[in-house]
């Protein structure tokens, strides 16, 4: 017999129930996980079984109504069947501790569900549908559609136009049917990501705004993603573009679920501020009565629910601020009430609560985001989702009177277009900072102590509270914040529409001043109050003896003078140069005598750095022509001096009494002067003319001037150290001297010094130089070698110094360091590893093993091009007459 046939012909007749075995395996599968969610429950063995039994009577009455359903066909919709599913779990679910009340709701959602399929596939076809492998507690499509109607009234709320303002492209309520659709174009997300991220704007340039490809649509996608993911999303919760587009519904809820946790939540402190917004609440809630549970104050979620499901503490805020009527109040159903009912009759009285609140909150102006059923069940992620609305109803209750929804908006939730949310508080702010600063960039470099062009939102803070700030703090951080967490730029800080609202404060600060100064009403007061008081002294006869000793003041009289001080010396013993003085008393037209700030010595010292480094960038091709002149000089006297065979060095033989002389530079200029003023001269010169005319002087290469590298040390330690050329001026001859410098680490040498600072350990006469050695390929590990005679180092820290300098300046050979260099206060470097190492030889050259193992290629050809420059010039510096 068929599913559905009717026995008989009396219309009374009573039907027949049809056994079911596929109904049965659904009821059993049922069956199976509720055992196993019971189990799981944190709660006695007792309860455990007491709740099994209702599982059980109730599944029975689920299997007898849902034959006797399926015969009479009395389902007429999805929603009809899982209705009728769901009754037993509603009766199974009295017994469940709340703390277990949402996972609970998943099981039921899940379970009535999928017997609700089941029971379409039967009646579509009679075939008996397949066994499915296992129950799930609910399917990903399934728990992400709960969550569009809030995400849709949220976004809703978020995006709508201010009113009274007229937007380029008008909002457009989105439709929770296609809240996926609606999302493809992207121009939903940019609104999103713009209202939540402080200084953001997409809408008005750098998307399109009427996109009608693939392309352009993820385009704008990309766009609202990257400014959500400098925000600090969570990686693993966010989705690509071609998902969105392709309106993947798990993904795309998981994203906005994200995003809505980490801009709207965490970014804007809805999350972080609920302890205070509750605080405050139950404040205003004791008077009446109907305090927040303790459990509530300590954020606890599942306390949240149980007082705000009936909605009359909300009620109770709004009638307690005048948003509310009594009467309204009344209309609720009460604790005694909802107490005292279960099941489908409590929902009703909740529902009905929540109807008449929302259409309170919705007549104050209020966004309504959660329905009627989910006052009291809150839909995920919770409790954020209830927070946000607690959050809204707070701000609504607290600000001024006003219908607008941007009362509630403009706190914490949506930010305008230009990013300039809580003007009044920005405004605060700015006036406040006129009083002490003349620009926003001299109060950002005043406020971050620091040349490194960040500044941390906690000296922010600090610096906010020491002027004394009453507004919102987070709210003008935010404000000046361009996406990057934790730091804010110059550029930010001070950016042209800030300083533009700035110098307009300043300009009214100043035009109040000269009115105060101006007014005559002021002035007039002032000459009445003094003829009046003029008046009274003539009126008053004094006595004799008063009168003797007025006549004696006016006799004497005394002066007042006040002097302003401009550079008080008393703290300390430091002694003031009249120039210092001068300097600091000069005017310029109408500014007080006062001594240039911080702020204003470091501006000038910046400029000043930038201006030497223009000018070291535009006679770097001087420069960089002289190197190459003295490179094709070197190559050219190379060759006519070195013959094509090859030479032998006998052992004995100095290798510097085999090389040539080379020229110094000085000479070379002076003999391409003199070919150039005699016509053709020699074939060097005229080459070396003939190149530098042919290469355009901003195609010549650039000198590599200093490197980096990792210095051998004598213990076989290594210690990074800075090479760099220069100029010195020797102690007692008048020719200055080309050196090499080696700047250290002080941690790096172990010197008692601060830890960051650099310390001059070494400068060594580049004539002194005997040879630069490359060792290994620029491809592997690449190491120069620089040998050089011993005591060829002015700061004496090579291992032979002491005896050199004990010797050799009574001969004349060598100079020690100056007078200025031993009262610098030098570290006795004797104590510390060696930067030179000694060959084997008793008079053997010193060697200074440079590494770059470990560097990158582009480091290394810089290494390479500093070498090579640095061995051309030691030839040039070399002596004429070379000693072994």
């Amino acid at each position: 017999m068929a599913a559905g046939q009717r026995i008989g012909t009396d219309p009374g007749q009573d039907f027949v129930p049809v056994a079911n075995d596929w109904c049965a395996s659904v009821i059993e599968e049922i069956m199976e996980d509720l055992e196993g969610f019971v189990e799981a429950l944190d709660m006695p063995e007792e309860q455990k079984q007491t709740l099994m039994k209702r599982g059980r009577v109730s599944l029975s009455n689920l299997q007898q109504r849902g034959e006797i359903a399926e015969q009479k066909a009395v389902v007429e919709s999805e929603q009809d069947r899982r209705c009728v599913m769901c009754g037993a779990w509603t009766e199974a679910r009295r017994g469940i501790d709340p703390r277990q009340m949402e996972a609970s709701r998943r099981v039921e959602h899940g379970a009535a569900g999928a017997v609700a399929e089941f029971f379409t596939a039967s009646q579509a076809s009679p075939v008996r549908p397949k066994r499915p492998e296992k129950l799930r507690v609910a399917t990903p499509a399934r728990h992400s559609w709960s969550r569009v109607p809030f995400f849709t009234k949220w976004i809703n709320a978020l995006c709508q136009d201010p009113p009274g303002e007229e937007a380029r492209t008008p909002w457009v309520p989105l439709d929770e049917s296609n809240f996926f659709e609606e999302l493809k174009t992207g121009l939903v997300l940019c609104k999103v990501v713009e209202r939540l991220v402080p200084g953001v704007d997409l809408t008005t340039k750098g998307i399109y705004h009427k996109p009608r490809t693939r392309a352009t649509c993820i385009a704008n996608i990309e766009k609202a993603l990257s400014v959500a993911w400098r925000t600090g999303v969570n990686a693993g919760n966010m989705c690509t573009a071609d998902e969105i587009y392709d309106c993947k519904v798990t993904p795309v809820t998981r994203c906005i679920t994200e995003i809505f946790e980490a801009l709207q939540m965490r970014l804007r402190e809805v999350r972080s501020r609920s302890r205070e917004m509750l605080t405050s609440m139950n404040d205003r809630l004791v008077p009446t009565g109907c305090g927040l549970s303790k459990a509530t104050l300590s954020d606890r979620g599942d306390s949240l629910v149980e007082d705000f499901a009936d909605c009359t503490k909300i009620m109770a805020l709004l009638v307690s601020v005048g948003r509310a009527s009594p009467e309204e109040l009344l209309a609720l159903a009460h604790a005694e009430q909802t107490g005292s009912v279960r099941g489908n009759e409590l929902d009703g009285l909740l529902e009905e609560n929540a109807r008449i609140l929302s259409q309170v909150l919705e007549a104050n102006g209020c966004p309504v985001l959660l329905g009627d059923k989910e006052f009291a069940r809150p839909p995920p992620p919770f409790p954020d989702t209830l927070l946000l609305q607690l959050h809204l109803i707070w701000r609504m209750i607290t600000s001024p009177d006003s219908a607008s929804p941007l009362v509630c908006l403009t706190g914490s939730l949506a930010w305008p277009v230009s990013g300039a949310a809580g003007t009044d508080d920005v405004q605060a702010w700015m006036q406040l900072l006129s009083m002490e600063f003349s620009s926003l960039e001299e109060a950002y470099w005043s406020w971050c102590g620091n040349m490194s062009g960040r500044m941390s939102q906690s000296s922010f803070l600090r610096a906010t509270k020491e002027l004394q700030f009453q507004g919102d703090t987070k709210l003008v951080w935010d404000t000046l914040n361009r996406g990057v967490p934790g730091f804010v730029s110059v550029e930010d800080f001070a950016r042209p529409e800030l300083e533009a609202s700035f110098a307009e404060i300043l300009r009214s600060n100043s035009l109040e001043d000269e009115e105060a100064n101006l007014d005559p009403d002021v002035e007039v007061n002032a000459e009445e109050a003094e003829e009046e008081a003029v008046e009274e002294d003539q009126n008053v006869e004094p006595e004799p003896g008063e009168e003797e000793e007025v006549e004696e003041v006016q006799v004497d009289p005394v002066e007042q003078v006040e002097f302003e001080v401009l550079l008080d010396v008393s703290p300390g013993p430091r002694e003031i140069s009249s120039d210092m003085i001068a300097d600091a008393c000069r005017k310029v037209h109408d500014e007080e005598p006062r001594f240039a700030s911080a702020v204003e010595e470091r501006t000038r010292l910046l400029h000043e750095d930038l201006r030497k480094q223009q000018e070291l960038q535009e006679g770097g091709v001087v420069a960089a022509r002289l190197v190459a002149a003295a490179s094709a000089a070197a190559c050219a006297a190379c060759a006519q001096a070195v013959p094509l065979e090859p030479s032998t060095i006998e052992a004995g033989h100095d290798v510097l009494d085999q090389l040539p002389a080379m020229p110094e530079i000085s000479e070379l200029v002076k003999e391409m002067e003199q070919a150039a003023a005699c016509g053709p001269g020699e074939e060097t010169v005229d080459h070396i003319n003939s190149l530098l005319a042919e290469i355009p002087p901003e195609e010549l290469p650039a000198p590599t001037t200093s490197v980096d590298t990792q210095v051998i040390l004598s213990d076989s330690s290594e210690a990074r150290v800075r090479l760099q050329t220069n100029v010195v001026d020797r102690p007692d001859e008048a020719v200055p001297a080309l050196v090499l410098e080696l700047w250290a680490c002080s941690a790096c040498l172990g010197i008692e010094a601060s830890p960051m600072a650099s310390q001059l350990v070494s400068q060594v006469d580049c004539s002194k130089v005997i040879d630069i050695v490359q060792h290994g390929p620029l491809s592997g590990d690449l190491v120069f070698e620089i040998l050089l005679i011993p005591g060829a180092d002015f700061l004496q820290v090579d291992p032979r110094s002491l005896a050199i300098a004990n010797t050799a300046a009574r001969e004349g050979e060598r100079h020690g360091p100056s007078e200025l260099r031993h009262q610098s206060k030098l570290v006795d470097t004797r104590q510390q590893p060696s930067l030179f190492t000694e060959e084997s030889a008793e008079r053997g050259p010193l060697s200074c093993q440079c590494t770059f193992a470990q560097a990158p290629a582009w480091r290394k050809r810089e290494a390479a091009n500093f070498f090579d420059e640095l061995r051309i010039l030691t030839q040039f510096v070399q002596p004429k007459e070379s000693n072994s």
